[in-house]
């Protein structure tokens, strides 16, 4: 069993391996399990990362998911690291701001010039600079 919910940004296929059938990819394949770890390490290394931002400033826990958004859905252009342009709405409940701060919070960063919006991407031109807003 999971012990969390996933919420997809595009249509996505999900499939399940019985544990042994798991252990035996692992076992023969080892390529499998370092990239496995891979994946494992990064996702701590994320997780960790939003923990220790849980009481930082509004900046900082927006820049945060969309970070986050970028490692898992981004997509390099010419303009910089694109990903979906999320409602309002969804991007409160992932940081746990009211929607008005988020449209502020955004609005900053735009102004800024570390992001740019249009109806259906929002491109961060720098991700190393959104970086640093990291409180």
């Amino acid at each position: 069993p999971r012990s969390t919910d996933v919420i997809t940004l595009v249509p996505t296929l999900i499939g399940n391996m019985p544990a042994q059938d798991f252990v035996e990819l692992i076992s023969t394949e080892p390529l499998a399990g370092i990239r496995l770890a891979q994946l494992m390490g990064r996702r701590l290394r994320q997780v960790n990362r939003r923990l220790r931002l849980r009481e930082s400033d509004s900046t900082s826990r927006v820049a945060d998911i969309l970070l986050f958004l970028a490692e898992g859905q981004g997509k390099l252009s010419d303009q910089g690291t694109q990903i979906p342009n999320l409602p309002h709405r969804e991007l409160s409940g992932l940081s746990g701001l009211a929607r008005e701060t988020v449209t502020r919070v955004l609005s900053k960063l735009e102004k800024k010039g570390l992001i740019h919006r249009d109806r259906d991407l929002l491109n961060i031109p720098d991700v190393h600079a959104l970086e640093r807003m990291l409180v």
